[in-house]
């Protein structure tokens, strides 16, 4: 089984929101199809769905493409600057 992170927009509020729910492997679309009966339309949206795995990949990506280098990490330690 794998965990799916599944991200949802309340259209009342406009704000986005996580879930986590259990499926088998590749069965993504099914995922979303379950989660569109939980969370219905028009009063929600399932935006996507990835497993554990794929979001951990894209934070590792996001990490290494992105991330500050590490002489400029050294420099902003104690700073309250953030990077977006």
């Amino acid at each position: 089984m794998e965990i799916y992170v599944c991200f949802i927009r309340d259209n009342k509020t406009g704000t986005d929101f996580t879930t986590v729910m259990r499926g088998f492997p590749g069965q993504h679309a099914q995922v979303k199809t379950d989660l569109t009966r939980k969370y219905p339309t028009p009063n929600n949206t399932v935006l996507t769905v990835l497993t554990l795995g794929e979001m951990e990949a894209t934070l590792t990506d996001i990490r290494r493409w992105c991330g500050i280098a590490a002489s400029t990490a050294k420099t902003t330690e104690g700073s309250n600057l953030k990077s977006a």
